[in-house]
């Protein structure tokens, strides 16, 4: 059957048109409506104040604004990572460093020299854990784990910062981690992590903790969650107090991973064999994984879980990473189909608007103050 606004093509269970966006109404015709022209139907859609227009023009018509200027000048301001930083991380920082000043007031302990002194103990732990790195594990270089070393030496320059020093510990589970006080920070990832992932998804990991590297998350961690996971009941209160910014740092990071390699989709797999494990990703539906981001985020007893947990849910972390990918322009194709960030549906590449709820699937402009 065929759109009676656009003349596109419908599949039998649309309830939107995947062009154009218009409700399907279930006496639609089934034969094509020869009279509509397509060329004419192609539209854009100005940055500054939303109203549509034919794809060849070049001012607005409702506003009368440069489109193809403002969409130069919003594809300038990709090229920076710092955009992938979301406003919440520093307000949720300061929210937590107050909690600890606060804590530290009412128990009568807030001293400088004490203060200074417990710093100066958690940089001086990093520093060991560092060296101990130097002695227990193998350090990607040109004779060992080249391939990584090109891997970081590229996305190095892209993000622009020094080369962090990558080390493969030997440890049974997928895991990565990035510590250190000041650059170049040691990226430590486990031997399992590196033999379960291919050459795209080992790249969207350094890339997300080239992403905590540059956003100096290490530093942070080094003077607020000493000595790690290692004191259990100072770890325990850590985390809840700085829970929803760590939480909020994996999110940025994993941005960062998607604006520095383009590929979602590689980010997107590693998220999922490092939750479930690597043997079982061919059996993932992305579709039914959307439903259960939006289920947990209606489940009241599921939000107050995540809050006790140091990383987001996989689902909501997919869905994060969908969204963004989708507002940079940057499809997650699998199959040849793309997901629905609303309600999970698999959509063709080509769909401007989810067939079941409608939701406009085409990147949105964005414009710099």
């Amino acid at each position: 059957m065929f759109c009676k606004n656009c003349g596109n093509e419908l599949n039998t269970e649309s309830k939107f048109c995947h062009s154009c966006g218009q409700t399907i109404s279930k006496n639609i015709s089934k034969d094509s409506p020869t009279h509509i022209d397509k060329s004419e139907t192609l539209k854009m859609y100005c940055p500054y104040c939303g109203s549509s227009s034919n794809h060849k023009v070049k001012y607005c018509k409702n506003c009368g604004n440069d489109i193809d200027q403002a969409v130069s000048q919003q594809n300038e301001n990709k090229n920076t990572l710092q955009f992938t930083k979301s406003k919440m991380e520093d307000s949720l920082l300061l929210i937590s460093i107050l909690i600890f000043l606060y804590i530290a007031y009412m128990f009568g302990k807030l001293n400088i020299l004490i203060t200074l002194g417990a710093v100066s103990l958690s940089v001086f732990y990093i520093l060991i854990a560092q060296g101990q790195h130097i002695g227990s594990c193998l350090k990607s270089d040109n004779n060992h784990f080249y391939r990584i070393k090109q891997m970081a030496e590229k996305l190095s320059k892209t993000i622009d910062i020094p080369d962090p020093e990558i080390f493969i510990h030997c440890q049974p589970y997928l895991n990565a981690h990035t510590i250190g006080f000041k650059h170049p920070y040691s990226i430590v990832l486990t031997s399992r992590l590196v033999e379960s992932l291919d050459e795209e998804e080992l790249e969207a990991v350094i890339a997300h903790e080239f992403g905590h590297a540059f956003f100096n998350h290490p530093r942070i961690s080094t003077i607020f969650q000493p000595g790690g996971e290692k004191i259990p009941i100072l770890t325990t209160l850590s985390n809840l107090i700085l829970g929803f910014w760590n939480r909020e740092c994996e999110y940025n990071c994993d941005r960062a991973a998607i604006w520095a390699t383009k590929n979602p989709k590689a980010v997107i797999n590693v998220l999922t064999k490092i939750s479930i494990g690597p043997s079982f990703l061919e059996h993932i539906d992305e579709d039914k994984l959307l439903s259960q981001s939006m289920e947990s985020k209606q489940n009241i007893f599921s939000r107050i879980g995540e809050t006790f947990e140091t990383h987001p849910y996989l689902v909501n972390r997919i869905n994060n990473a969908l969204k963004y990918a989708k507002a940079e322009g940057i499809t997650y194709i699998k199959g040849g189909e793309m997901f629905c960030t609303a309600c999970g549906k698999k959509c063709a590449v080509n769909c401007s608007f989810c067939i079941s709820c409608g939701l406009d699937l085409r990147p949105k402009q964005k414009i710099s103050d």
